[in-house]
This record gives structure tokens, sequence and C-alpha cells, in this order.
């Protein structure tokens, strides 16, 4: 018994493979053309229209889209590319609603929007400022011989942009470490 059952599972093996890969696109094929639900976590960015305006402030960083569409559409959608960019209009300072809109993340056509939570953002709009401000290089270790190094006199400035808050800073700003003992002549 034992030994007929083995054989009818080894014979004709390469049929039993081939029905196997037959029954395994069959399956691919109906999961590709099932409709899906998929919630996706999509990140909001907010940019003022004119450079006299700052967004200070964003009440929510992210909202959960609920996308519906075939498996075979949803898999052409990449969720990090998936982004938000609002826009603030021009005109007076303070906080503003804004509605997102589904057409803002360019879905394929066969991809719909069933639901943003939330719908809405609330945004923080300040008056923009600017100021230079001197720009240092920390150093470490020492040149390999026969190089010296010379500083800038003035040192290098940047100009700094945002709000009055986020320019109440040092007036110095520091890049990372420059490490003098790797530096190569060229």
């Amino acid at each position: 018994m034992v030994s007929q059952l083995l054989r009818s599972l080894t014979r004709d093996v390469s049929l039993k493979i081939v029905a196997l890969l037959i029954a395994g696109f069959f399956w691919v094929a109906a999961v590709l053309d099932r409709t899906y639900d998929v919630r996706v976590a999509v990140p909001i960015t907010a940019t003022g229209a004119n450079t006299k305006q700052v967004v200070t402030d964003v009440d929510t960083k992210t909202t959960t889209a609920t996308l519906e569409g075939k498996g075979r559409d949803l898999l052409g959608i990449k969720p990090r590319q998936l982004v938000f960019r609002l826009e603030v209009p021009a005109g007076k300072v303070g906080t503003r609603q804004l509605q997102l809109s589904p057409a803002a993340l360019k879905l394929p056509p066969d991809v719909r929007v069933r639901a943003l939570d939330p719908e809405n953002v609330e945004l923080k709009v300040g008056a923009a400022s600017s100021r230079m401000v001197e720009v240092q290089v920390p150093t470490k270790g020492v040149t390999p011989g026969g190089m010296t190094l010379s500083i800038n006199e003035p040192p290098a400035a940047v100009k700094l942009s945002g709000s009055d808050d986020d320019l109440k800073t040092p007036p110095v700003v520091m890049t990372e470490t420059l490490d003098l003992s790797t530096v190569n002549a060229l």
C-alpha cells in the first residue's frame, strides 16, 4: 500500500510540476484582479506662496489615506513617493485651515482615495525674516607634513530665512568637523 502510494506520487513528476505552475499562475492572476482597500500614511509638507511668509507650524505631519483599487494597480504605487505638498496662499499671517485634495497624490486612474484621516490641516503662518550668519568649520588633528592651513578672513556667511522664532539662534552656523590629518594634496 505504501509503495503503491509512493509510486503514484513519483509517476509523471514533470506533469505534476506543470500543473503546479499553471495553478500558481491562476492564483496570481486572481490575486491581482481582486479589489483591495489599503491604508497608507502620507506625509504632509507645507510652504508659503511668497518669500514674505513662512509656515511656522502644521497641526499634523501625516494623514492616513485609504486607497481602493485592483491588486495590479496598487502594485504600481510607491508609498514613499506619496506626499501632500500644500502651498499656503498669500494673505494675512495667522492660522489657516486647508483641505487635502486626493488629486494631489497623482494616483493611477484606476486607484481612488476612499478616505483621508484627517481631511483638513491647520497651519500657522508667520511673517518671514532673514539674517546673515557666519559659518565656522571646526577642525581636529594636524595637517600632514609640508601642508599649511589658511583661514578665510572674513569667514564665509550664509543667509538664513524663516520665522523670527527660528532665527533666534546663535550668530554662527557650525559644519561637520574637518579632520586635518586626512587632507590630501591635489
